[in-house]
């Protein structure tokens, strides 16, 4: 089964301009449309043209950024892009001070924002294996998706 992390956001910053930062943040060739590439892992970028229901989370959906993990992957490797993933989100809510959620698989709420503050869901298991997550409120999240 194919793992994949879905971004969804406000930030008002284009597909252009979201794909060049994500490439910088996974260290990744974006040699392909709107596609990021980096060891285990890709990423593919949409603005909000193709609108995603985010009313339950008090925002308008203007950019999308999908994490795909590749099924062959080592632990180190999906350590490493979860890592990746996590730094992404939490560059991004400073850089553009959007609202957004990260979800698992298209529908679990692991992580959920605003410009003051971003939120990890504490049921979330793999939350324990990346250092950048500490500092931040752990808490159940709502699931509106469920």
């Amino acid at each position: 089964m194919a793992i994949e992390y879905t971004l969804l956001c406000d930030a008002d910053c284009g597909t252009t301009a979201l794909r060049a930062f994500l490439t910088t943040e996974i260290e990744g060739d974006g040699c392909c449309g709107h596609t990021v590439f980096c060891h285990g892992m890709y990423v593919t970028v949409a603005d909000g043209e193709t609108p995603r229901d985010t009313a339950p989370f008090g925002f308008e959906h203007r950019a999308t950024a999908t994490f795909h993990f590749s099924d062959l992957a080592d632990d180190a490797t999906d350590e490493r892009n979860t890592a990746c993933m996590v730094r992404s989100v939490l560059d991004l809510v400073e850089r553009y001070a959007c609202h957004g959620v990260l979800l698992f698989n298209g529908e679990l709420v692991i992580a959920q924002w605003t410009p003051a503050e971003v939120v990890f869901d504490r049921d979330w298991e793999l939350w324990s294996t990346v250092d950048a997550v500490a500092g931040h409120p752990m808490r159940r999240l709502p699931q509106p998706l469920l």
